[in-house]
């Protein structure tokens, strides 16, 4: 209740666990969304890095947008 946003990344997460109204959570949780490295190999460099990657452009993109609401 406490935070100002929650950033889910992982796709696998149920949104139903955050509209709950217990926490009231309104407006405060994002889903990005991002596919996971596939346990049932071994993670290549390669998916690691393009997962990295692409939190850190998400990153980047919010701070940009948050910085512009200020």
């Amino acid at each position: 209740k406490q935070q100002d946003i929650i950033i889910v990344v992982a796709n696998d997460v149920p949104k139903e666990v955050f509209e709950s109204p217990l926490y009231n959570l309104n407006g405060k949780v994002i889903f990005w969304e991002i596919k996971d490295v596939d346990n049932s190999t071994s993670p290549s460099e390669d998916n690691i890095d393009n997962i990295t990657s692409k939190i850190i452009k998400k990153v980047d993109s919010l701070i940009e947008e948050l910085g512009s609401k200020k």
